[in-house]
């Protein structure tokens, strides 16, 4: 495997870091120095199988890794966050860990990944001695150690997935199509129902696609008239196959109504492939709570058998963007009775990452100690810490100094590109 950093178009980024630097109050060379650090974790192979699946019909944004994707665009958000990365990158680059954490950040964990490093830095800024990926007992192995006023805390940073909602409402009809129109080797007509009853915990998705290959391969081949139909049940989901004669189209306006309904034709020649697809989703709302109560519990059997002082952190943007407006009574009574289970455990963090009228991405969270933890953090570390995350612009090295909501809104929207100088002029 080739070892060069290669991207597909470093000018669309560069071009539009020196038309955005001084709007997004960054100096230009330091933006190319964070560029090339993050740059320097990809390689030709890698970028290579980016592109293919950037280019391949029918694929989304979300196919594309998220590194691939902010090396070659030139929004704000895109901007700054390479240059957030490589702050990372270059704060930790004699970190044992470090090749480690590379190599994670063009994996699927990039999310997580993202998300330790982003805690990691903020804790050594607060005054803590950090330590990427230590080793803890058992074998396992932390997402960071910090040391503070001499006591060593083992961190566990995750992340809780995007609204399941949504994913399962775009992306299962995209699985579907792709996966039968690779299986189906001639014209075929199929009605494909899924059916989610409850929302479905960890990976689903290769799952319904190991689901549609048995059921495509049931329903294919001769004498397929005699097995019409086809279904599999996993992780609580179910699929059903139904297949039809090419020129039958079944009636769907009898059944129950479904949440999503796509009519979608596939040509592969010299096969046709044409798809109902059915989605029934979970009704009623997403209960956040029990979901950030479930990952809790998780998270901390990753650390079972340690007996340092430990701290759980959980970024839960993908369901909550706004940690501060969660119904934190209801919550906080159901952390606690959780950690207080545990005395190493000293406190859990819900964290979610926001855009903020300074242009940068701010970490805001609710801080659940645990009272029955003979390990505590220290006032004036929190304090240090809430201090920066509020007052200091890591990446533009410079206080920030807080107006009114209204100033900070006027001064946000005097940046943008289509608003500059607008605001004074109004």
């Amino acid at each position: 495997m080739s070892d060069a950093p290669i991207v597909e178009s470093s000018g669309i980024w560069k071009t539009k870091a020196l038309e955005r630097h001084i709007a997004l109050r960054l100096t230009y060379k330091r933006m190319l120095e964070w560029y090339d650090v993050v740059a320097g974790v990809t390689n030709a192979d890698w970028t290579a199988a980016q592109t293919a699946i950037s280019s391949r019909p029918g694929s989304i944004l979300a196919d594309v890794h998220p590194i691939y994707r902010f090396l070659n665009e030139g929004t704000d958000t895109a901007l700054v966050q390479i240059c957030e990365l490589g702050l990372y990158l270059e704060a930790f680059r004699t970190d044992p860990a470090y090749p480690t954490i590379a190599t994670d950040l063009i994996s699927p964990k990039f999310a997580s990944t993202m998300f330790e490093l982003a805690i990691a830095y903020r804790w050594r800024r607060a005054g803590g001695t950090v330590e990427l990926q230590p080793s803890a007992a058992a074998g396992r192995v932390a997402d960071f150690c910090a040391t503070i006023s001499d006591i060593p805390f083992l961190i566990e940073a995750s992340n809780i997935p995007a609204e399941t909602f949504e994913l399962l409402s775009f992306r299962a009809p995209l699985l579907i199509k792709r996966t039968a129109s690779s299986y189906l080797k001639d014209d075929s007509v199929l009605v494909v129902r899924f059916q989610v009853p409850t929302v479905p915990e960890g990976s689903w998705e290769q799952a319904l696609v190991g689901a549609i290959k048995n059921c495509c391969y049931e329903v294919s081949g001769p004498g397929w008239e005699t097995r019409r139909h086809a279904s599999k049940e996993f992780d609580g989901l179910r699929i059903d196959v139904e297949r039809f004669s090419p020129g039958e189209l079944p009636d769907a306006t009898q059944e129950d109504p479904w949440d999503v309904r796509a009519d979608q034709i596939t040509e592969e020649k010299p096969h046709k492939l044409l798809l109902r697809i059915l989605v029934r989703l979970p009704s009623g709302d997403i209960d956040s709570a029990s979901r950030i109560i479930k990952k809790l519990i998780r998270e901390m059997k990753q650390l079972s058998g340690v007996r340092n002082a430990r701290v759980v952190l959980l970024d839960i943007t993908g369901i909550e963007p706004n940690a501060l407006q969660l119904r934190t009574d209801e919550l906080r009574e159901g952390l606690r009775r959780e950690i207080t289970k545990k005395p190493p455990l000293a406190c859990v963090w819900l964290v979610s990452r926001m855009w903020t009228t300074e242009m940068r991405y701010g970490y805001w969270g609710l801080y659940v100690p645990n009272p029955n933890s003979t390990y505590q953090l220290p006032q004036s570390f929190l304090d240090r810490f809430v201090l920066n995350e509020r007052s200091w612009d890591f990446l533009g090295e410079i206080e920030i100094r807080h107006t009114t909501e209204e100033d900070a809104r006027r001064s946000f929207l005097g940046r943008q590109p289509t608003f500059e100088g607008y605001i004074d002029r109004w």
